[in-house]
Formats: structure tokens, sequence, C-alpha cells
């Protein structure tokens, strides 16, 4: 930092992997005078700082003295503030980068080595830097109604509880003197808020949800966000499921009952009854009928003009005749 003209040398991330374009996280020595360094996200919030210099190390760097590559010097003079670190062996090459997911590394290249090495990184979990998921990595499938005083369709925005999450901490107005129905009226009376949760008082967020941690259960850090949705891409309730898998299940079984019971009558009439019944007293007989009455034509009474007769038994146990017709040709069986 030159006092002189107030300037600031920092170090900024590129945009992503491959876009060399100045990205949101930069590392820069504290301007409010403190002797650390700060890592901010977008110019403007704070989400690592180094830890003030002892003249030895960097608070949050305790490890820092044991490193013997390198010896680090903090300078505040008339002129400068800046911080220096002098390799111990000449034959060793240092670098620092701010990755474009916004942590820091330290590289070190050896006299032996055939390539870069990894030689520490902060912050040393990816989550705690500042919205590196963005606002909250998702985005709506439908926009909130924001009407919860005027609305007469019963179409209310609500709320998604998400358990075990680290609450992240900007954003943030608390209120105080509220139970929780009253916290989740307060959030849903106000179209700008997006969130709330009820952790010993009320918290309401604004905007974008930031930073937000997904923790394991059990975690004394975890809390319940509830976030803000349209009423239609909120997950139905368990007693409308059940009533809709109960009327589905109910449906299908009328369905397969309805099915076994005709093709039972189709399969029932084509064994035991007549075809078709005409007009009159004359009952119509198909061949596969015939064949099972006369047991396929194998006892023969007799014969006579025009074909021979055969013996049947009907279903209601009656003997008839049936006299099968030869050399008629006004179709292909006649009887």
């Amino acid at each position: 930092m030159n006092k002189g003209t107030g300037e600031y040398q920092t170090i900024t991330s590129w945009k992503n992997t491959e876009d060399p374009a100045p990205g949101p996280f930069m590392e820069t020595i504290d301007p409010s005078g403190l002797h650390q360094f700060i890592f901010l996200w977008n110019n403007s919030k704070i989400y690592w700082t180094s830890g003030i210099w002892n003249g030895e190390t960097f608070s949050s760097l305790p490890r820092m003295s044991a490193y013997h590559l390198y010896i680090p010097k903090f300078v505040d003079d008339d002129k400068r503030r800046y911080f220096t670190i002098n390799l111990t062996d000449e034959r060793y090459l240092a670098r620092s980068v701010i990755h474009s997911s916004g942590q820091v590394q330290q590289w070190l290249w050896f006299d032996d080595a055939t390539g870069w090495e990894l030689y520490w990184e902060q912050p040393v979990s990816p989550c705690d830097v500042y919205s590196v998921c963005g606002a909250f990595g998702c985005k709506r499938i439908t926009h909130l109604r924001c009407s919860y005083e005027n609305s007469t369709s019963g179409e209310k925005d609500g709320f998604l509880p998400i358990p075990n999450v680290h609450l992240p901490a900007d954003s943030k107005q608390r209120l105080g003197g509220k139970g929780a129905e009253e916290c989740e009226l307060a959030c849903l009376k106000n179209c700008s808020r997006t969130a709330y949760a009820y952790e010993s008082g009320c918290s309401i967020w604004s905007g974008d949800i930031r930073n937000l941690q997904s923790l394991s259960e059990g975690d004394n850090r975890a809390g319940t966000l509830y976030l803000r949705l349209a009423a239609s891409d909120l997950p139905k309730k368990t007693d409308e499921m059940k009533s809709i898998r109960r009327i589905a299940v109910s449906a299908a079984t009328a369905i397969v009952l309805s099915a076994i019971i005709a093709l039972t009558l189709i399969f029932f009439r084509r064994r035991h009854g007549p075809s078709k019944s005409p007009e009159g007293p004359l009952v119509s007989y198909s061949y596969s009928d015939l064949q099972r009455i006369t047991k396929n034509f194998t006892e023969k009474l007799g014969g006579g003009g025009f074909g021979s007769v055969f013996k049947g038994l009907l279903s209601d146990s009656d003997f008839v005749a049936v006299k099968r017709l030869e050399g008629v040709r006004q179709g292909e069986k006649e009887f």
C-alpha cells in the first residue's frame, strides 16, 4: 500500500479457469490500517482474514512460523505498508495466486521438481469462500405472488423448510418479540423478503440467499431455513399425497376387475352359449359350437339326402341330431 498516493496492490482471481477476465474474488492488505490481509468477494464482502501480524506470523496461520522454506516480513513505515517473503534456498521459486474458486494458493517449484507443487491454500474449506455457489445455487421456477393480503385465489406463497444448514450471517434482519408464526407472517407480508428462521428469535432475509452451508445432522451450528416459494412449487402435503395414491389405486383396481369380468363373460359365452339368437323360436349355432356338441362329429346316426346325421348333446343335457350337408355349395360348411 502506497501511503503517499493511497494506492493498493491487489491479487484478483480469473472469472473462471478458462477466462482470464477479472473475477469476483480479491486479496489485499487491510485498508483499515490493521496489519493483516483480507479476502473480498465483489470488492465488498470480507470472507477471510489472515489475522493480525504478531512479528513472526499471522494469527490465523499459526503454523507459518514452522515453515522453513522462506522468511516472512511485514513492513509498515512512513511511505508504505507491505508484506514480503524471502526463500531460504535460491534454487526454489514461489508464486501466490487467487483461484477462480476464491481460495488463495501458494505454489513452490523445487530444483528437482517437474512442475509446480501446492504448498498451502486458504480458506482450507471451499465452503468458507463467500458466495462460491452464487445466489443459493438455484433459480425460481415460478415468480412469487407478493399479494398476501389481497389474494382471493388461495394460491399464496409458502415456505420450504431446509433443515441442518449453517444460516447465512448477512442480509439478515432480526425482529424481536415475535413467535414462530408471527415471524413467518412478517416474512410473507413483504415481497422483498425471501426466507426466515426462528432460532431463539426471528431472523428474516431479503434478496439473494448466499453462503448457505449444509451441515451434518446433530451439528450444534445447524438450523432450519424456511425458503419462500410460490404455492405451485411447494411439495404436496403428506395427507394430500396419500389421498391421491388411494384414488389412483382404487381406480386401477376397478379397471382390472372390470377387464376380468368382461373377459370371463366373453369366454363363457363362447364355450356355453349360442353365438346369436335370431328372431323366432330358432337358435343359430356356430361351427365351433356344433363341433363341441357332436364331439367333432364322431357319433354318426345315419345318412340321407344331402348329408350325414350325427348325435349331439346340448349344455342342458338334451340330445339332438345334427345333419351336416354335403354337396351343397351355398357356404363353406352347411347344416
